[in-house]
């Protein structure tokens, strides 16, 4: 009982009893006979003082009244499951594994309904906030008591072929709810991101709602279509396989072409293990590539993955600098690049060529363009030197960058190299010890690779890295003329899109049919719609691109639900959806006060 006090109103029963025991006053009046008026005379002995009640239903009844009414007074509850806080936030997890179909439906269909049963639990005084997490933060809704308006913000949501973003949706939800008192977040999941280490909760208490009951998934986890370097030159397509379920899985890998199948192969995937597939030998140049496992488990979102192999056109490239054997052989193995050796008095502004290698000798200036540095820098490029280093060991790389994709800088050796710094634009993808050696830069109107150090000062040259990528960075480099071999991304990620001059908005065409308008501002667009795994057309004008975006992550094809999180320091164990709270019921209660009190009414009238 949340006021007890009022029990004290228990003591009005014995004075409702008085009432019974008192005289009534009553008027005389006389009659021929008393025969019809027996119940009159036992009346009027009933309430004579002291004596002895009847049966009285009236009594029994006005009794029962005052006893609910004072019911309704003291405001009991009763401790039943549902949310605890004055202040929810309700954090939905729309990432690709909450496509997961073991809950009976999508483990995202689970949530919901399971976030609609708490959303009913609110109490007046209770408000509640809804952030959907999936690759990118969205706030569906703000604190509000509205349940009707928080149903229906957490039933709008739909799972993305997307990594969720965890940590910027639990930032955002504890930044809104700053200044609140008695925070309680609940987050509903499958756990499927890493651990969260430096994530400070505060005050919050972060509630675990687990969604998911097994893991039977197997997907495909690389898609990747590559050049081969062999006398025939053509292409070849890699694919990944991963099996994260407890049992060997057995299907076929379907591989289409512009929607035509062109090659079947057997696959089977050992538990808990991985495979690869490699087609070499592509009899065709150019296409959309689909690769398809024909299996049925528990997520579908990462059975299909797409390569959009662009059509090769020409590339233009002058190389400056000293005679250098293994980098003009790798440069002319592509019979599509075109090699001209010049001199810095060939080199302008306006020299009319895709890319320009400069080779240990540097310009004084960088034009617009887009430039290859091998042992040297030039004013205005990403890197400053600063001196020299000597037998430097490549430390790590970036394996899953467009330049450094499939080239192991491993087992690279390297005599001397050049001790630089980077500046603000510039990102370093192969680091030693002390110094970058290899750095990409990218502004507007300027693309530059930097190589620190002199090839024929090092091995690499006779390692299968180099021609892997001299042709990835001639690829990224002239990316603009359609040299890019696999136009991906990643789902999720925005896409910087390449806008002609005379187009001032572009059209993208998402896999479910949707047209998007995306503005451009100073020559550039920025496409950031790519929730949906698949192919992408992007129209401006009369040219018409296209690009695809894959899930290919191995943490959303791990189905299996976590029992723990770790969010900053805390070890966060999976509860229910709901604590214990405090349900009052004295709104019944009043309501059978009222009932009671017009049976009353009926039986004081029927005897009347």
């Amino acid at each position: 009982m949340l006021n007890p006090v009022a029990l004290w109103f228990l003591l009005l029963i014995p004075p409702v009893i008085l009432l019974y025991f008192l005289r009534l006053r009553r008027k005389e009046r006389t009659v021929s006979s008393t025969m019809l008026w027996e119940h009159v005379v036992h009346d009027l002995q009933a309430n004579v003082p002291f004596q002895k009640l009847r049966r009285n239903l009236l009594l029994l009844l006005q009794i029962i009244i005052l006893i609910v009414l004072v019911g309704v007074l003291v405001r009991p509850f009763l401790k039943l499951a549902g949310l605890t806080g004055d202040n929810l936030v309700l954090v939905m997890d729309a990432s690709a594994s909450m496509q997961s179909t073991d809950e009976g439906g999508s483990r995202l269909r689970a949530a919901q309904s399971a976030a609609s049963k708490m959303i009913d639990d609110l109490s007046r005084r209770d408000q509640a906030m809804v952030i959907e997490a999936g690759a990118r933060t969205r706030v569906r809704s703000g604190f509000s008591a509205d349940k009707r308006q928080l149903k229906a913000a957490v039933n709008a949501i739909r799972a993305g072929d997307v990594r969720t973003n965890l940590r910027d949706a639990l930032v955002l939800a504890l930044s809104l709810s700053r200044g609140r008192k008695d925070i309680h977040i609940y987050l509903f999941s499958d756990g499927a991101f890493d651990p969260l280490e430096d994530l400070q909760l505060g005050n919050a208490r972060v509630h675990f709602v687990k969604l998911g009951k097994r893991c039977d998934n197997a997907g495909l986890t690389a898609l990747d279509v590559r050049k081969t370097f062999t006398e025939k030159a053509g292409y070849e397509v890699f694919a990944g396989i991963s099996n994260f379920s407890g049992q060997l899985k057995s299907c076929n890998l379907e591989l289409y072409r512009d929607g035509a199948l062109f090659d079947v192969r057997p696959v089977t995937i050992p538990a808990q293990g991985s495979t690869g597939v490699a087609v070499s030998d592509l009899p065709f140049e150019q296409g959309l590539i689909e690769a398809r496992l024909d299996l049925k488990d528990d997520l579908k979102a990462d059975n299909a993955a797409f390569a959009y192999l662009a059509e090769q056109r020409d590339l233009h490239v002058l190389l400056i600098g000293r005679q250098n054997f293994f980098l003009e052989k790798v440069l002319n193995a592509d019979p599509k690049v075109h090699v001209t050796k010049g001199t810095l008095g060939n080199y302008g502004a306006n020299t009319g060529y895709d890319v320009i290698v400069f080779d240990g000798r540097a310009p004084d200036q960088l034009y617009p363009g887009s430039y290859f540095l091998i042992n040297c820098a030039a004013p205005g490029g990403p890197v400053r030197v600063v001196g020299d280093a000597q037998d430097p060991t490549v430390l790590d790389w970036e394996h899953n960058h467009p330049i450094t994709k499939y080239a192991n800088f491993g087992e690279v050796a390297i005599a001397e190299c050049l001790q630089v710094e980077l500046e603000p634009w510039a990102k370093a993808l192969v680091r030693a010890e002390t110094t970058p050696l290899v750095v990409l830069g990218e502004k507007r109107n300027l693309r530059v690779i930097f190589l620190g150090f002199d090839l024929q000062h090092s091995n690499l040259p006779l390692r299968a890295a180099f021609p892997i990528f001299m042709a990835n960075s001639l690829g990224w480099l002239a990316r603009d003329v359609g040299r890019q071999v696999n136009v991906a991304t990643r789902t999720g990620q925005a896409v910087p899109l390449d806008v002609q001059e005379e187009t001032s908005a572009v059209e993208v065409q998402t896999p479910d049919r949707r047209t998007v308008k995306v503005p451009t501002h100073e020559g550039q667009a920025l496409f950031d719609e790519t929730d949906l795994a698949g192919p992408y057309k992007v129209t401006q004008g009369e040219h018409v691109s296209y690009f695809v975006a894959n899930l290919l992550d191995r943490r959303e094809s791990n189905t299996m639900p976590r029992e723990r999180l770790e969010l900053g320091r805390r070890e966060i164990a999976a509860t229910g959806s709901s604590g214990q709270t405090n349900r009052e019921i004295w709104r019944w209660l009043a309501l059978l006060a009222l009932g009671v009190l017009c049976a009353e009414w009926f039986v004081y009238h029927r005897r009347l």
